[in-house]
């Protein structure tokens, strides 16, 4: 877990307005991340975000705290006039696309729901001649923080930018495993009364069933989420300069696995 700014939650408490703008990667605990925060702040001060857009009245006058969060990216935020904060989660690369892939299933109220049971399509198939859903499987972690997001294949330079703003010194980064450190890392920066370990492991064994793919599933979604891998590595142990320097490689692999 990455967090390198300091901050005073006395501060808060004398008037100081702060605004905590998590970027929702979807299948990366964000349901549970939401059920432990959202009780730390006053309801009307929890502000939509989706599809790039944020409520129009999130400017009027709120006391206390402000939670932005939702499926979009931070590019949306507010800039200089907020006392302003990023928190996001990432996930090892593959057991998120699989998590994808079961959820899109079973839930009939995604858009790509019926796209993929008139189909019949199996996880490979999402990257192999159709471009809607491959927009959504391939490399979707780096596609959230980037500012290019829209390119159907995405490269170095999305991946560069992804790395950049995780390094940023107002952005808190974890992955799903270090989650239970994330109440008390919130807690003793911002004073946000969180209670006890978020309930991700139990889930994250539900969620993600293995037994829905096989070997072909998992080479392509390996082979199609490569910048993900790296995007993760950086998240995971912290090393800026060393996932740079492997971006190059992340790209030249995905082209040569890509013409093979």
């Amino acid at each position: 877990m990455k967090h390198s700014f300091e901050y005073d939650p006395a501060a808060n408490a004398a008037g100081e307005k702060i605004t905590i703008f998590h970027v929702h990667i979807p299948r990366c605990a964000g349901s549970a991340l939401h059920a432990a925060l959202y009780p730390c702040f006053d309801e009307a001060n929890v502000i939509p975000h989706h599809f790039g857009k944020l409520a129009d009245d999130w400017r009027r006058d709120r006391n206390g705290p402000i939670l932005i969060t939702g499926h979009g990216s931070w590019i949306a935020s507010p800039r200089e006039d907020e006392k302003l904060y990023y928190l996001a989660v990432v996930r090892d690369p593959v057991e998120r696309v699989v998590s994808l892939y079961n959820y899109v299933k079973r839930t009939k109220a995604h858009r790509l729901y019926e796209y993929i049971k008139s189909r019949r399509l199996k996880l490979a198939d999402l990257y192999r001649f159709h471009p809607v859903t491959f927009r959504q499987f391939h490399n979707g972690q780096v596609r959230h923080l980037c500012t290019d997001r829209y390119p159907l294949h995405l490269g170095t330079k999305q991946l560069r930018e992804s790395i950049d703003w995780l390094g940023r010194p107002n952005v808190i980064v974890a992955t799903v495993e270090t989650l239970d450190r994330l109440p008390g890392v919130l807690s003793a920066k911002f004073g946000l009364p969180l209670q006890g370990p978020i309930p991700w492991i139990a889930q994250s064994q539900a969620d993600a069933d293995w037994n829905n793919v096989d070997e072909d599933d998992l080479y392509e979604a390996e082979r199609n989420t490569l910048l993900d891998r790296r995007l993760y590595d950086f998240a995971r142990l912290g090393s800026r300069e060393q996932a740079k320097l492997s971006a190059a490689g992340a790209i030249r692999n995905e082209a040569y696995v890509g013409a093979s």
